[in-house]
């Protein structure tokens, strides 16, 4: 980890991240996907690593915890950040990322919903919007987080989802139908 002090933020975190690929190297960006992990210490501890340069034994002494634990952190932390929708915000841009054109590795999806997708041939958001809810819902081995999870990301993409879909109701009626 010694490029993390050679190279100054926020190319430090981007060459990590994307190892050789291409990429904008904009602070505001890397922030913006910083800021959609959902726990604050996370944001926290990669930011005093990368943009603030601290060590493990600074960051450690901060959270109380051990500098092994801060390691173990941020590795999950940058495993995140590859994996979750953050990434798609890194690649393409804030304005101009292409929506329906994204890979369903950068949705943030949980490992459940993620695997269920993929056996079912869903690897773009693409793929998922050619579903209605009734089809969504009968996918084979997804369960009712996992489909309130993928119609979340749908709109988070601003794409319409019917009102009401959210409900574990309506799911269970879109499930059990045949015939509609």
């Amino acid at each position: 980890m010694k490029s993390i002090r050679k190279s100054d933020w926020p190319d430090n975190l981007y060459n990590l991240l994307f190892e050789g690929e291409s990429y904008s190297s904009d602070a505001k960006t890397l922030e913006l996907a910083i800021s959609y992990l959902k726990n604050k210490k996370y944001q926290d501890i990669i930011l005093y690593r990368y943009r603030d340069k601290k060590t493990y034994g600074e960051i450690a002494e901060i959270y109380g915890i051990s500098k092994d634990r801060v390691r173990q952190l941020i590795n999950k932390i940058i495993k995140l950040l590859r994996r979750n929708k953050s990434e798609v915000i890194l690649r393409y841009g804030i304005d101009n990322r292409p929506k329906d054109d994204i890979d369903i590795n950068f949705l943030g999806l949980n490992s459940r919903s993620y695997n269920t997708l993929q056996k079912n041939g869903l690897v773009k958001l693409e793929d998922i919007l050619k579903l209605d809810v009734k089809e969504l819902a009968r996918i084979k081995g997804l369960g009712r987080k996992s489909f309130i999870e993928i119609v979340d990301i749908v709109k988070e993409y601003g794409y319409k989802v019917p009102e009401g879909v959210k409900s574990f109701t309506l799911y269970n009626r879109y499930k059990n139908r045949e015939d509609e």
